[in-house]
């Protein structure tokens, strides 16, 4: 959180637009805007269909697809298939940037009878289609005819997903699609060697015939760091793809938004390339009885203080509390704590801020406040070259409402990550999906 709103908000131009108005209207979430791939026939392309399906069977964790998708602005997002055979498949979430992304989406209910399933897979406006076969709890699956792509070197296209860390335990996120050459479906058991401490495996089924793509879950924890080759063999083929393990940037600190004397932080402002922000803890004030740390801030032509505190596992600043919005401004201004952040969370925590309530620069009276959700608790983040662990991720959103009316978003979202014993790494702020001001971390010092 800094001066002029982290340099993120345009006040200015914000004020004007509502001074023109006599009452303020509300805007829902934004909704992502994007389309599947498809392989120009209707079908996904790639698919990749994870796990066993039997009839009678319940579908678990392990029972999921992956599909691309083309995203051309940030917001929420929601894909799913239609409900065939007695299951589905879903996946929701939020698209931070423009780009291409692979999205999997898990499975739930359970097989009624065996047999091909064409599932149809949709995204807004856009659809693609994907076949899942299930098969007979009272027979046997063969297993599928196939070689591996790319035998006997490098397999095909192979792809590496996640950061590896050395000494960090892999999960879900880890893992590598590659290709096989199917001439016969049926099912797969593929498991590669062990390198640095862990491997990569996975089993299913292949429906199809031809290039196909089949995912393997890593498991294990990277022992050291460096380039590392795995390998697979599937009856006669053999190919080999290579992953990179990192470090870990070391830490003495235990919080995530450290105040301790003369600790500063140097950001990129990667809106205004060339520029940089400096952040230093400068000194400590009593305000309304309670003990803040002031923070200075440097930016290329202005210098501010911002002034922050910390009780219990709680964090706040003592701010203007129009700050993180620039749908209005309160006139006269509203200085409270806002509660920006928490230690000890878990992925799926939520929090909202008191509600602050006053006049509006337009005469309304408005009330306001913010909404924050940890989509990842222990995130994995490189920035400039250095790898983070036991990262905050948090999003948060303003919400305003008028005098006996229910609460609704602004069109503002904040991406702001934490991590461990350094403090704020990275932070974005987009309105109406676009890209407005983002800053990450260049170096720091914590004392």
């Amino acid at each position: 959180m800094k001066r002029i709103q982290f340099y993120f908000l345009s006040t200015f131009l914000m004020a004007l637009i509502f001074s023109c108005q006599r009452e303020l209207h509300f805007e829902t979430g934004v909704v992502a805007e994007g389309v599947l791939k498809t392989d120009g026939t209707g079908n996904c392309s790639p698919i990749t269909v994870a796990g066993t399906y039997t009839k009678g069977k319940a579908l678990d964790s392990s029972n999921f697809m992956e599909v691309d998708a083309q995203v051309t602005s940030s917001g929420t997002f929601l894909i799913k298939t239609n409900t065939i055979n007695g299951y589905s498949f879903q996946a929701t979430g939020n698209f931070n940037n423009a780009g291409s992304y692979t999205i999997r989406l898990f499975a739930s209910g359970k097989p009624l009878a065996a047999g091909i399933d064409n599932l149809n897979i949709t995204y807004n406006s856009s659809n693609c289609h994907v076949s899942v076969h299930v098969e007979d709890s009272s027979s046997t699956q063969l297993p599928a005819g196939f070689t591996l792509a790319g035998s006997p070197n490098a397999c095909m296209n192979a792809d590496v997903k996640g950061i590896y860390v050395q000494g960090i335990l892999l999960d879900t996120s880890h893992r590598v699609n590659i290709l096989l050459n199917v001439i016969s479906p049926g099912t797969f058991n593929l498991t590669t060697n062990t390198v640095n401490g862990y491997k990569f495996s996975g089993s299913g089924i292949v429906s199809g015939t031809g290039l196909q793509t089949v995912t393997l879950s890593a498991s294990g924890t990277p022992v050291g760091q460096g380039i590392d080759i795995f390998q697979i063999t599937a009856g006669s083929s053999t190919c080999h793809f290579s992953d990179t393990v990192v470090t870990s940037i070391s830490v003495a600190n235990n919080d995530y938004f450290p105040l301790t004397q003369n600790s500063f932080w140097v950001y990129d402002d990667l809106s205004n390339p060339g520029d940089s922000i400096k952040r230093t803890v400068i000194d400590s004030a009593i305000t309304n009885g309670r003990l803040y740390k002031l923070v200075e801030e440097q930016l290329r032509f202005s210098v501010g203080v911002d002034t922050f505190r910390k009780t219990g596992s709680d964090y706040f600043e003592y701010a203007s509390v129009d700050k993180y919005t620039g749908s209005f401004s309160y006139s006269p201004r509203l200085i409270k704590d806002i509660p920006f952040m928490k230690e000890n969370l878990n992925t799926g925590d939520t929090w909202i801020s008191p509600t602050y309530d006053g006049t509006a620069s337009f005469g309304q009276i408005i009330l306001l406040r913010y909404a924050y959700a940890c989509s990842n608790a222990s995130g994995v983040v490189t920035l400039n070259g250095k790898t983070f662990v036991n990262v905050y991720m948090i999003t948060l959103q303003p919400q305003i409402a008028s005098v006996g009316h229910s609460f609704g978003p602004t069109s503002e979202y904040f991406y702001l990550y934490y991590a461990k014993g350094i403090g704020l790494i990275y932070a974005r702020k987009t309105y109406l999906g676009f890209t407005q001001s983002e800053i990450r971390i260049r170096r720091w010092s914590v004392y």
